[in-house]
């Protein structure tokens, strides 16, 4: 009856009511499973082999059910398997982490073994054969089924891939632009904030510089005893602005208590050590 009920669901391309008895379901299991039922109108002669799977309440089921496709007269037959399990209503589920058509989930790796120890035993690849044996009959009576599918329904799985691979890779590349967009936005806010804080610092050293020394306008000519660099500030650190060689006459406008003199030549206006 699950398995009824799940086929059903299969071939009308509901997924909502397929989720009722196989889950989780995948978002690109569910879009594959809409663009395959369109091909299909039915699953015939279901008929299902059981045996218990690796827990309590846990099955393996191999199913053997022949597709009838739109507008095909011949079903093509299929072995489709399950791993069915109990939930806690005693009501049993197909859990589609062992999906075959799309593993994306991660799997208990206790189960994945039992799964293929199950498919390598003689009874499954009995099944297997024979199932191949009338599915290869099949296509050589029709040759509708043959370019269905072997031509229809791969081109358009091909097709629907292509578009799926599209939007991974736009998705990947917005996303990227994003990151990427985010990653300058954090390093100009870091900037920024670098930027305020050395403002701050600078302010805080201007202000304790103000308080500890001391300066006394004056008006005279000096000479330069070495040559010496013009800086911006009284500060070793500062930029420079000018220098001057040994022997030059310079004009102090200011002599500081931290052994700095503003000076003049020509148009530069700077400090240098007194």
């Amino acid at each position: 009856e699950l398995v009824d009920n799940y086929f059903k669901a299969y071939a009308s391309g509901d997924v909502d009511t397929l989720m009722k008895y196989a889950y989780p379901v995948t978002d690109l299991e569910k879009e594959y499973i809409e663009i395959y039922s369109e091909y299909v109108e039915d699953f015939e002669n279901i008929t299902c082999y059981t045996k218990n799977g690796n827990a309590e309440g846990d099955y393996a089921v191999s199913v053997y059910t022949e597709v009838k496709f739109k507008d095909v007269k011949t079903p093509a037959p299929g072995l489709y398997f399950f791993y069915v399990r109990t939930d806690d209503n005693g009501d049993v589920y197909i859990d589609n982490t062992y999906s075959r058509t799309y593993q994306e989930l991660e799997q208990d790796p206790e189960i994945t073994a039992f799964i293929g120890s199950y498919e390598s035993g003689s009874d499954a690849a009995d099944l297997l054969s024979q199932t191949q044996e009338n599915y290869n009959e099949a296509l050589e009576k029709d040759s509708g089924l043959k370019k269905m599918v072997e031509t229809t329904i791969p081109d358009a799985l091909a097709d629907w891939s292509e578009k799926v691979s599209g939007e991974s890779e736009q998705k990947e590349e917005q996303d990227q632009k994003q990151e990427e967009a985010q990653q300058k936005e954090e390093q100009q806010k870091a900037e920024q904030q670098k930027q305020e804080e050395t403002q701050k610092e600078q302010q805080k050293d201007d202000n304790t510089d103000k308080e500890k020394n001391t300066t006394k306008k004056v008006n005279e000519t000096v000479y330069a005893t070495d040559n010496i660099n013009i800086r911006q500030k009284p500060s070793t650190n500062a930029a420079t602005v000018g220098s001057a060689m040994k022997g030059a006459e310079l004009t102090r406008t200011a002599v500081r208590s931290d052994g700095w003199s503003q000076v003049k030549t020509g148009n530069v206006t700077g400090y240098v050590k007194t």
